[in-house]
């Protein structure tokens, strides 16, 4: 099985390294709070990614979520 996926496998593992070393990079470009808090923003892609790619459903407490987290970012953006 694995062997048959290599290219997915490599593929998955260099979009994961280079998504850790871009939050590190950030880390030394602004402040650590603003980065943790952003990347928490990953949650809403990771909802689109799931509910139109991958056709999951969509309830109530997923848009409650996802509206906390742009809630958060927006309260950053202003209070900066």
């Amino acid at each position: 099985m694995a062997q048959e996926n290599y290219k997915l496998a490599l593929s998955s593992g260099g979009a994961s390294f280079t998504a850790y070393a871009l939050v590190i990079w950030a880390f030394t470009m602004a402040p650590i709070p603003v980065v943790t808090a952003l990347r928490e923003t990953s949650i809403i892609f990771a909802l689109f990614l799931g509910v139109f790619v991958l056709k999951e459903g969509l309830d109530l407490i997923k848009v409650f979520a996802s509206m906390v987290t742009i809630l958060g970012a927006g309260l950053l953006r202003i209070n900066r």
